[in-house]
């Protein structure tokens, strides 16, 4: 997802930098885990860590869960994150046209303004982003 939004603002040095970045970023993150669960788990996590790969997946490893798919988990979970998708896409449109088209918002036309389809992937997006925010703070969902 990161990537993609990157790849949105079209600027080559900014994907190749923020790109090394994430990995970097994310390099740290892994190995102050790792030194964490050996702490904690000792031989079993060494065992484990072994025969897993820390980054990319090993798909002769993979085994199917015990545990069905749960759409309504999944949504209860991950609606921020499709949200902030959206939204972001959304900006980096706005971003898009005013920056890259030298446009100023005041002097910008209705043609040059995000279309129906970004608009609409807004609204839409908004609206069930607090549908499902709603439905989690009533507990209902």
């Amino acid at each position: 997802m990161f990537l993609g939004m990157l790849l949105f603002i079209k600027v080559w040095w900014l994907i190749v930098i923020a790109t090394l970045s994430y990995v970097l970023y994310y390099e740290r993150i892994i190995m102050t885990e790792e030194k964490f669960l050996l702490g904690k788990f000792g031989p079993v996590y060494e065992s484990w860590a072994d025969k897993t790969p820390a980054v990319t997946p090993s798909f002769r490893l993979w085994k199917l869960s015990d545990r069905g798919f749960s759409l309504k988990i999944a949504l209860r979970r991950e609606y921020n994150g499709f949200y902030l998708i959206i939204a972001t896409f959304y900006l980096l449109e706005w971003y898009d046209r005013l920056l890259f088209n030298r446009l100023q918002l005041a002097a910008m036309s209705v043609n040059q303004a995000p279309g129906i389809y970004w608009n609409s992937f807004f609204i839409i997006g908004t609206f069930i982003f607090l549908v499902f925010r709603t439905l989690k703070n009533t507990l209902i969902f």
